[in-house]
């Protein structure tokens, strides 16, 4: 499996670009043999799941069962192998993470694949007026502090119609929510207003028909083995796929190396035990602290 030895660093205009748009393209991130390694497991993984399966050994196979969402979602995918476990530490992007979290340390928080099938869209989300910590977007004295930086990875081309990622550049610095988006009567702080039904009645769909949005919206368009670095404080979303076939991203999203798991998953004691130390510290930066007579599960 090819690697590579010097991990790339951003430059000063890719700071401009990111601290400007919020996101960045990252061409030919990982090569063609990791990317096809990645695609025979998640066709493993899609065949179990239509067989019924819940779990393949570590990994959790997900059907939301919503048109709107994705076709299956894998969580716990870095469980999955040594292709999984190399991107962990890519050296495409290691030190763009670094530079935009906290070099304090990071921890991968989320890492799961989606595969999406014709019909099937992301709504816009997220924004900078929402000042949660995920969504934090913060650059003082020379250093980047996002509390979420994203790397969604193509496993397949990305082309018009394909379902692609939508961004909204620019917003990750906006301070009043997007009345055409987020309930314009939501205060600052109050906890998933969207998901009161009521206040959905009427809104417009705004990835299905851009209308308004139109002008202020990007869709990113990559080949396999590209990646996209954004920070979650950007609005963004996925358009509608209307091609036969599916799309499949890989996601690895980083944070500060004291946060948990957001779904609550837990690296095995054997991936821990084969991973390098600097990868043991970005899935595991903490070790548990447990009294000498409690064995680890």
């Amino acid at each position: 499996m090819r690697r590579e030895t010097a991990p790339k660093k951003p430059t000063d205009w890719d700071d401009y670009r990111f601290d400007l748009e919020g996101y960045l393209i990252l061409k030919n991130a990982v090569d063609p043999e990791t990317i096809k390694d990645i695609n025979l497991k998640t066709d493993e993984w899609e065949a179990l799941s239509k067989a019924g399966e819940e779990w393949a050994d570590n990994v959790h196979l997900v059907r939301p069962g919503q048109k709107w969402d994705h076709s299956l979602r894998i969580h716990n995918v870095v469980e999955g192998g040594p292709c999984f476990e190399e991107l962990i530490d890519r050296p495409s992007w290691i030190e763009y993470v670094k530079r935009y979290v906290d070099n304090d340390g990071l921890h991968i928080w989320m890492n799961f694949i989606t595969v999406v099938q014709k019909g099937n869209y992301l709504t816009l989300h997220a924004g900078g007026h929402d000042k949660r910590y995920r969504t934090s977007f913060v650059y003082h004295d020379n250093d980047f502090f996002c509390g979420n930086v994203n790397i969604a990875l193509a496993l397949r081309d990305v082309g018009p119609g394909d379902g692609g990622t939508l961004v909204a550049p620019g917003t990750h610095k906006s301070n009043l929510p997007n009345p055409l988006i987020h309930n314009r009567h939501s205060n600052q702080g109050q906890k998933k207003y969207a998901n009161d039904k009521k206040r959905e009645e009427g809104r417009k769909n705004y990835v299905i028909d851009r209308g308004e949005m139109e002008p202020y919206l990007k869709e990113v368009l990559l080949k396999a083995g590209d990646a996209v670095i954004f920070t979650d404080a950007l609005m963004h979303g996925a358009s509608l796929r209307t091609n036969e076939g599916e799309r499949r991203m890989l996601f690895y999203r980083y944070s500060s190396y004291w946060t948990k798991d957001r779904f609550g998953y837990e690296p095995s004691e054997e991936l821990v035990a084969r991973l390098t130390s600097e990868r043991q510290k970005i899935i595991r930066p903490i070790d548990p602290v447990r009294p000498p007579n409690m064995v680890a599960a």
